[in-house]
């Protein structure tokens, strides 16, 4: 009976393939939905698989593309060869070669490449390259969820918290964009096809690949995590600022409250040094009741006494710019200008001669 019952399911489960492997031939759309269906990705954060074929001739090779089992949550849909549409250049300018047909495009629906399996790539590379795609939208949909929750925070913090966050969806960035690169920027196994994709081969094909590899290794959000990156540690300078006006204030119980979001966590170690020193200025000043003096400011003159430079009017007069003295000036002061020198008498006559004898000369 046992055994009845473990072949019974062993046969469902086999037939089970067979027709997903059959209703998986009909699933592919035809390219004039392939807006639309990067539309849905993009929005719902599903896979789009782009299989790029030819449309006039049968290969072998593309009904094992169609019939591709574990297809299962993607979004299924044919591209013709030499029918280039704006929606996917981008991704064809990711692949270092696409001359040989059929293939298969893995995006998200927002120009990024997250899989690429070759024309003649085996089960196992099929299954690997589908497995990461999923991993990396699985991930995007959590990432994009902490990116928000940062947004919502990024005003009041706790500003540890947010930077770390950051901090993971930008390392996760990196670690499934170089596992996507180096999935696509694989040679073909074929020798043959390794010699004829050769670079030499294409005009401007080089100049293509150096662009591709100057690209930024942080494909989904990096821009998204730079600008929030930014805007945190704006927030913390800002929040540094305050507590420090209220503290020199007299506030310092009110400081205390406002450098909390500033606490509780590493930003990073010239910011945890300067917030650790700023927190026991203002419990010594809790404890000792004293508003402490700004490092580097003036002392606040007595309310009767005018303060230094001022007349009795109120006019401030402006200091006297003190320039700051050099090793050269300090040791080896220059020399004193010589006096012009005076003439003599004597020689004040010789001079009237000597014009008198020009002028002389110059008459007709």
């Amino acid at each position: 009976m046992k055994t009845l019952w473990t072949a019974a399911v062993v046969c469902m489960a086999v037939t089970a393939w067979a027709a997903d492997v059959r209703a998986g031939a009909d699933d592919w759309m035809e390219p004039d939905k392939l807006l639309p269906a990067l539309k849905k990705a993009a929005s719902d954060d599903v896979p789009v698989c782009i299989l790029y074929m030819d449309a006039d001739f049968s290969w072998v090779g593309q009904a094992k593309f169609l019939n591709m089992p574990g297809l299962d949550g993607f979004i299924r849909v044919k591209q013709y060869d030499g029918r280039y549409a704006d929606e996917y250049r981008v991704l064809q300018d990711e692949i270092p070669y696409t001359i040989w047909i059929p293939s298969l495009w893995l995006t998200d629906g927002e120009n990024n490449l997250i899989g690429y399996v070759p024309n003649d790539g085996n089960s196992r590379q099929w299954q690997a390259v589908l497995s990461q795609a999923k991993s990396v939208m699985k991930w995007k949909r959590s990432a994009r969820k902490s990116l928000d929750n940062v947004e919502k925070t990024i005003e009041a913090g706790p500003f540890a918290t947010i930077l770390k966050t950051l901090d993971d969806v930008e390392e996760k960035d990196k670690k499934y964009t170089a596992a996507i690169r180096a999935s696509y920027k694989a040679q073909p196994v074929d020798q043959l096809k390794s010699r004829l994709t050769s670079p030499d081969l294409f005009p401007g094909e080089k100049e293509r690949i150096e662009q591709r590899v100057a690209k930024a290794t942080q494909m989904f959000f990096h821009d998204r995590v730079r600008d929030l990156r930014k805007q945190a540690l704006d927030n913390v300078d800002k929040t540094y600022a305050r507590c420090e006006e209220l503290l020199y204030g007299g506030s310092s119980k009110e400081a205390l409250d406002t450098l909390k979001p500033l606490t509780g966590g590493k930003i990073n170690p010239v910011v945890d040094k300067k917030i650790a020193a700023l927190r026991e200025k203002i419990l010594t000043a809790m404890r000792t009741g004293e508003t402490p003096k700004r490092e580097g400011a003036a002392e606040t003159p007595a309310a009767d006494a005018p303060a230094a430079g001022t007349e009795a009017g109120g006019d401030t007069k402006a200091e006297p710019e003190t320039k700051p003295e050099t090793a050269t000036e300090t040791e080896d002061k220059p020399e004193t200008a010589a006096e012009p020198e005076t003439k003599s008498d004597d020689d004040k006559d010789n001079k009237d001669k000597d014009d008198q004898e020009k002028g002389a000369d110059e008459t007709p």
